[in-house]
């Protein structure tokens, strides 16, 4: 990891206040980022549910993390221990701002969000990677869950995974 991008970068929980600014990056990442690999309606479903109060409710009830570069947002990542899975966490939302990829700040988070499970006792880190997103997490290690073949879902997302013992 870049220690330039480490000292340049702070990770720290979200707060209620963060809500419309997590909202609003989301928003943006969806926009400009995703809509080459998915439908106007998809990516109108996804900015639909990703509201500022659809925020706060996330921040109470999931370990949520910001990336702030230069006094502003501009990564998140959602953290979720599964009691039925023990053993096993889940990443449920990660986003960059278009104005922040490529420097390093999704990396950051996953090595990050990996650093937190493995101080939990986290065997697998598990995730659903869109597909803007997979070649991005195969990079860092995780495999899609089906073996061979991508396995994606119903919704057009990959179900992937990683030991990080």
């Amino acid at each position: 990891m870049d220690t330039q991008i480490k000292e340049e970068v702070k990770i720290r929980k979200a707060a209620e206040a963060d809500s419309k600014d997590i909202s609003s990056l989301i928003i943006a990442t969806l926009q400009q980022s995703n809509s080459s690999d998915y439908c106007e309606d998809e990516i109108a479903r996804l900015c639909a549910a990703h509201s500022c109060s659809d925020i706060t409710d996330m921040i109470a009830t999931k370990e949520l993390l910001v990336a702030e570069k230069n006094e502003r947002i501009a990564g998140c990542i959602a953290l979720v221990f599964a009691e039925q899975e023990p053993g096993t966490a889940l990443v449920t939302t990660v986003f960059v701002h278009p104005g922040f990829q490529g420097q390093g700040i999704g990396k950051l988070l996953m090595s990050f969000a990996e650093e937190v499970t493995r101080g939990r006792n986290i065997r697998t880190l598990k995730l659903y990677s869109s597909i803007t997103a997979h070649s991005f997490y195969i990079k860092l290690g995780y495999k899609d869950i089906s073996g061979s073949i991508p396995a994606l879902t119903d919704d057009d997302i990959f179900a992937m995974s990683k030991s990080i013992v």
